[in-house]
């Protein structure tokens, strides 16, 4: 599957054989992909805009000091031995495409225990898990497609988008994210 939201880079010259070339590709987005407001998305560079579920045991701070993927800040949270349960999500929005327009997250991350990408509906009534991203000790791009995870949700009148995590006491857990953004036409 093409991912629908990017521009095509196109090459046009001869390239002789044993001939060595540099290319340093420019991908930009299409004109026309939204990327969806209030919440637009997170680069940390400035503030987080994540919130904290009440019941994790850390908050997203801003890290300037170490493994930042990309600028001058990513997200991070760690739990500590004694502590089991990360989550935080985004402000609320509504304004969403629900019949299958393409409708994509996509992040930079970094984990050291299982992931959970959900959305939730309703001011929090209900959850629904979408993908499950296994630890990465390097840094690494996902692009998650909710498409039909919208289109099934019609009757619901708001969401947030939720990342956390739980793991066993007497381990330490990371998450490192950056460029975290929700893209739709």
């Amino acid at each position: 599957k093409i991912y629908p939201f990017y521009n095509f880079y196109r090459l046009d010259t001869l390239i002789n054989p044993e001939q060595e070339i540099k290319l340093s590709p420019v991908v930009p987005y299409k004109t026309d992909a939204i990327f969806d407001y209030p919440w637009s998305g997170e680069d940390f560079e400035s503030s987080v805009n994540f919130i904290q579920n009440g019941s994790s045991n850390s908050s997203l701070v801003r890290n300037t000091t170490n493994n930042v993927y990309e600028g001058l800040a990513s997200g991070y949270a760690k739990l500590e031995t004694n502590e089991t349960f990360f989550e935080v999500y985004t402000p609320t929005f509504s304004d969403i495409p629900r019949r299958g327009e393409p409708v994509y997250l996509e992040m930079n991350y970094r984990n050291t225990h299982d992931v959970v990408v959900s959305i939730y509906t309703n001011s929090r009534s209900a959850q629904y898990s979408v993908i499950v991203l296994r630890p990465k000790s390097d840094w690494n791009k996902v692009y998650i497609d909710f498409s039909t995870v919208f289109s099934t949700l019609t009757t619901a009148v708001d969401f947030k988008i939720a990342i956390g995590f739980t793991k066993p006491q007497g381990e330490v857990g990371e998450i490192h994210l950056d460029n975290v953004k929700l893209i739709h036409y």
